[in-house]
């Protein structure tokens, strides 16, 4: 590691054990999130901003399908301790664990996190409500549409979390949002980047249509640093142990 940048960000992120208190709480609100069998209408406006149908689902249901593993929750909470961010922003809420994780790191720091789904946002905000966390405002709308509402000229040290959609061209559209509205240093955390090949074939892309800062692949998710300290592109690979056949890296 030559930067210092990312020697602290191993040492104070991936290289870090310990466990806080947040982490039994938002797991346990986990465990009860998957047993819920309570239904739910669910109106998704779409990643690009299009109204899609109802769909009626099990509350249960969603969160097997779209709740983030305990080991990323983890690894955001961490994150954000060692980044500091004076705004967090998170582009898809689901049921709110994710958004737990990154508001516990910083209790004082104003947290917007976005999604299409009301139905979603009442049952994380009662979630929110219950582990007693009251830093995290809700934007029920498409991303584009709402990157052009947050407060970016009061924050110097944003990270955004995007972690609610799949599609590397819509996913390009909101980096290139980001990259405007966003004063430096930012961090960007995109999720799924080996999701499917055009997922990976689009973060090879980004990295090539923004060649500065530096871009950490950590198997199932990314990270982009824009921090003037990097005076050129650089670009890393660090892959979690549960993904090596060996037991033995980071994580």
């Amino acid at each position: 590691m030559h930067s210092p940048i990312l020697y602290a960000f191993c040492g104070q992120v991936l290289d870090d054990g310990r466990q806080f208190y947040a982490f039994e709480e938002i797991e346990a609100w986990r465990a009860a999130l998957l047993s819920d069998d309570r239904t739910l209408d669910i109106l998704d406006l779409g990643s690009g901003g299009r109204h899609q149908p109802v769909q009626q689902r099990a509350i249960r249901a969603v969160a097997e399908q779209s709740l983030s593993p305990p080991w990323k929750g983890r690894m955001l909470f961490r994150t954000m301790c060692w980044w500091k961010p004076d705004l967090i922003v998170e582009l898809g809420t689901s049921l709110g664990i994710s958004t737990a994780y990154l508001a516990m790191a910083r209790s004082t720091t104003p947290v917007v996190t976005i999604d299409g789904a009301e139905q979603l946002h009442e049952i994380a905000r009662k979630g929110w409500k219950d582990l007693d966390i009251r830093n995290i405002t809700t934007i029920t709308s498409s991303f584009s549409e709402a990157l052009v509402q947050l407060p970016w000229r009061n924050s110097q040290r944003p990270a955004i979390y995007l972690d609610g959609d799949h599609d590397p061209t819509r996913v390009l559209a909101l980096l290139e949002e980001i990259r405007l509205f966003a004063n430096q240093p930012f961090l960007v955390i995109i999720d799924d980047i080996r999701w499917s090949s055009a997922m990976w074939t689009g973060w090879n892309q980004w990295q090539a249509r923004f060649p500065y800062g530096a871009w950490v692949d950590l198997f199932q998710m990314g990270i982009w640093i824009h921090d003037p300290a990097f005076l050129q592109q650089q670009r890393q690979t660090l892959i979690p142990r549960q993904y090596k056949p060996f037991r033995l890296g980071w994580i």
